[in-house]
């Protein structure tokens, strides 16, 4: 029996090693974007733990005029420290979602790939089947008529041999 062989195997393969490396990527890419949007977070943190400061030093009575001041030059450089690292995560994002639409057009090829590979081994196993059934009936038909030979030659023989003992007898 004849083996399948897919022409296009070694693009098949091609495909799944990009599909494979661009998971790769994009496992890399969610995992910076994870560690700048908890650097964002912890930001945002540090600006709510300066204000509730600043409003508790605010109510307990005393001011110290030279502790607001940090404290409100310190809020200001983490609003910019939030801006940036905000820009960050959403450049960092960008880039996650190009590596997840890449990874979608590689997966998307390889199916392709794959449909084309069951279909045309669909097309292979009825061709062989076909091939199968035609070598199965011309055995058939040829034991069959060897069949019928051997009868033909057997009954001929026996008949031959009635009549040679009927000459014998003299019948």
């Amino acid at each position: 029996m004849a083996r399948f062989t897919f022409r296009l195997q070694p693009v098949l393969e091609h495909k799944q090693r990009l599909e494979d490396a661009a998971q790769i990527e994009l496992s890399r890419c969610w995992e910076a974007q994870r560690r700048e949007e908890a650097a964002l977070n912890e930001y945002a943190e540090a600006e709510a733990g300066a204000i509730r400061e600043l409003e508790r030093q605010r109510f307990t009575g005393r001011l110290d005029i030279e502790a607001l001041q940090l404290g409100l030059r310190y809020l200001d450089i983490l609003k910019a420290q939030i801006q940036r690292q905000t820009q960050v995560v959403q450049r960092v994002q960008r880039q996650t979602e190009a590596k997840r639409q890449e990874l979608v057009g590689y997966m998307q090829e390889r199916k392709m790939l794959e449909k084309l590979r069951q279909r045309q081994l669909g097309v292979f196993t009825v061709e062989q089947n076909r091939l199968e059934a035609r070598e199965v009936d011309e055995l058939v038909v040829m034991r069959f008529g060897y069949a019928q030979g051997q009868g033909a030659r057997g009954k001929g023989q026996e008949a031959r041999g009635k009549r040679q003992r009927r000459e014998v007898r003299g019948d």
